[in-house]
């Protein structure tokens, strides 16, 4: 997500940030710290939307489906009103100070009622990265750190490496992390690492085919068990990549260079590599999602992690040709619609489901 154009209000209502408010932890402060040392701009912002948030004090109250939409559509035509204010008066200062901003949100909790409004940022509330019981990767107890679907969320490891998880995606890690010769960390689904450099303690990341082992550099790991490849992406430093034969041995391994991309095929258990820009590889981590010829197949897998829905094509046969799209802030039925004009399809949406007819590929 995007937090440089957030306004105050827009930071007390997404959840990583009331998160941090209520309940910090290691990730959440380096992160919101390190995001106020990078836009210092954003200072009045953020301290306007702790105050916000620190009137939150009533208990989270459930809502169905339709109610939070309902509240959703009060809060916006509060806010659209609020805005049309001002414009009607040219006379009120552009940069609101934290006391009026302040009085503002207590009018909207009039308007739609404290109780809704609460309820509402509470129940924005990310579940991204939530801990859960213990997990045994490989005999070694560790934390299971978990994303699902529509979800993305930044870790910081005890190392001081940081990790951006993709939706429908999980990292596992020892509760000793660290603390042996190696620092070792198993991932199913994508992950962009930011490592910190210790040659004493290599850094190994696992997956379901291979491992990539570094001491110190930037990449991106996307491995899906439901995938057909296992793709690692060097951003800077230097990794190498290992992977074991048919009889289960371990082969020589391979060395990747900055702006390389090893691609693992798990059915013929073969890897090539390839130059990419790799500004856009790792763009999921800024809600941002780049097609460059991609197989549409592929695309609409990553559509559905995305959007957390489920895509159901009538004609699975026309799913030959490839995607090309800069996807950024888009809702999915934008999305939806552009292919309806470009690929002669049509759709319908049912909750958090997708049907297209037609062909997508001709």
């Amino acid at each position: 997500m995007d937090f440089r154009n957030f306004s105050g209000e827009d930071f007390a209502g997404n959840g990583f940030f009331v998160k941090w408010v209520k309940n910090p932890d290691t990730e959440s402060t380096w992160f919101w710290e390190s995001f106020i040392k990078e836009h210092p701009d954003k200072v009045e912002a953020i301290e306007e939307a702790k105050k916000i948030v620190s009137l939150l004090t009533f208990q989270e109250e459930k809502l169905s489906d339709e109610a939070i939409l309902t509240l959703r559509n009060r809060i916006l035509m509060a806010v659209h009103a609020e805005k049309e204010m001002a414009k009607d008066n040219p006379l009120m200062p552009s940069a609101t100070t934290i006391r009026q901003r302040k009085v503002q949100w207590m009018r909207w909790a009039a308007v739609i009622g404290l109780p809704l409004l609460v309820a509402y940022v509470l129940s924005n509330r990310p579940r991204h990265a939530e801990s859960s019981a213990p997990y045994d990767a490989g005999n070694v107890k560790s934390e299971k750190r978990s994303n699902p679907k529509g979800q993305k969320s930044v870790l910081l490891l005890a190392d001081g490496t940081k990790v951006w998880l993709n939706a429908d995606s999980r990292l596992n890690y020892g509760k000793d992390f660290g603390a042996g010769t190696t620092r070792e960390v198993y991932l199913d689904g994508e992950a962009f690492f930011d490592v910190a450099r210790n040659e004493a303690k290599p850094f190994v990341v696992h997956t379901s085919a291979i491992s990539i082992k570094v001491l110190g550099t930037a990449f991106n790991v996307k491995s899906y068990t439901t995938d057909k490849t296992i793709e690692t992406t060097l951003i800077h430093g230097k990794v190498s990549i290992n992977k074991t034969d048919d009889a289960g041995q371990r082969q020589e391994a391979l060395v990747l260079k900055p702006n390389e991309r090893a691609i693992y095929n798990k059915k013929s258990n073969t890897v090539n590599v390839e130059h990419v820009l790799t500004g856009r590889t790792a763009s999921w981590r800024f809600d941002k999602l780049i097609f460059d010829e991609t197989p549409i197949a592929d695309a609409l897998a990553q559509l559905e992690r995305w959007y957390d829905v489920t895509i159901y094509v009538e004609n699975r046969d026309s799913l030959t040709c490839g995607l090309t799209a800069d996807i950024e802030n888009e809702k999915l039925e934008d999305i939806l619609k552009l292919l309806e004009t470009t690929h002669h399809i049509s759709y319908t949406i049912s909750e958090k489901e997708v049907f297209i007819k037609g062909i997508l590929c001709r």
